[in-house]
């Protein structure tokens, strides 16, 4: 199969998948106290993990145009197609920056770039579902991307918003509520891959029961399904153990990489689940 993928960093995956197709990741930026570092390259989960709790000033930035064009380069050279998914532009300027850099180094040809709507496991599930479909000779578009992504949901909780305040993510008075109040909030993200509060809850108990319901209304009638689960300190592992034992299946299990450990924080846990393909 002459087609390769490229999918950003953000993408976070079970680590013993095997790809059916050759998956290349293109590195998000990474900044520890003004530091630059290449997102899984340069810097993995359990480096973020220690320097956030240490308190150093970390932050994301857009992958490097030149290593960009680089890689893309030497894919159009050995592949006749480059299918670019990104994560969701209303979290990221990487999509308009890589589409920016095929329009004008002239690779429009052979690459094509997409907005997979999602970040971290969301990306996974749409990009086997796409590997699936070009195994079977089916058009990529965005449309077809679009609808993977409503086709699954993705359920995290964050131990604290601080993170998500400094961010940008959100303001400044629902972080101090929520700290204030010890509310843990489930996040989702709607179909346009806009993070939002779906739900909250005060205690251990409160917070199994929103999650295992959230997912049980997911799937509501359908026997057969999709359920990954992901988390970032080992700490955070119970909690998506205990969620994961309410259900007959788990399809694989990740750890939170960097960039998106960078907004979350590193006491994040949660789950994916989605409609079969197979």
């Amino acid at each position: 199969m002459d087609v390769s993928i490229v999918v950003d960093s953000s993408m976070d995956y079970p680590r013993d998948y095997k790809w059916q197709l050759p998956v290349f990741t293109l590195p998000l930026r990474l900044y520890i106290d003004e530091k630059e570092y290449r997102d899984r390259f340069d810097m993995n989960e359990e480096q973020i993990y220690q320097y956030m709790i240490e308190g150093k000033k970390v932050g994301t930035s857009l992958p490097n145009v030149k290593e960009t064009v680089e890689l893309l380069r030497s894919l159009c050279k050995e592949y006749g197609k480059v299918i670019v998914l990104t994560l969701s532009q209303k979290l990221s300027g990487t999509f308009n920056m890589v589409r920016t850099v095929v329009e004008n180094f002239d690779l429009s040809k052979k690459v094509d770039v997409y907005d997979s709507k999602g970040v971290s496991g969301k990306i996974y599930y749409v990009l086997i579902r796409l590997i699936n479909d070009i195994l079977n000779g089916k058009r990529v578009s965005q449309e077809i991307i679009d609808k993977y992504s409503k086709d699954s949901a993705m359920f995290f909780v964050l131990n604290t918003l601080e993170y998500l305040k400094k961010g940008g993510r959100i303001g400044k008075l629902s972080a101090l509520i929520g700290k204030m109040l010890n509310i843990k909030p489930i996040l989702s993200l709607n179909e346009d891959g806009e993070l939002y509060k779906l739900s909250s809850a005060r205690n251990e108990k409160d917070l199994l029961e929103k999650i295992s319901s959230l997912v049980r209304n997911f799937i509501g009638k359908e026997k057969s399904y999709l359920l990954y689960g992901g988390y970032g300190l080992e700490s955070m592992r119970e909690f998506l153990n205990k969620i994961l034992a309410r259900f007959d299946k788990c399809d694989g299990i990740a750890r939170v990489g960097p960039a998106v450990t960078a907004h979350a924080g590193p006491e994040v846990f949660g789950v994916l689940v989605g409609k079969p393909f197979f």
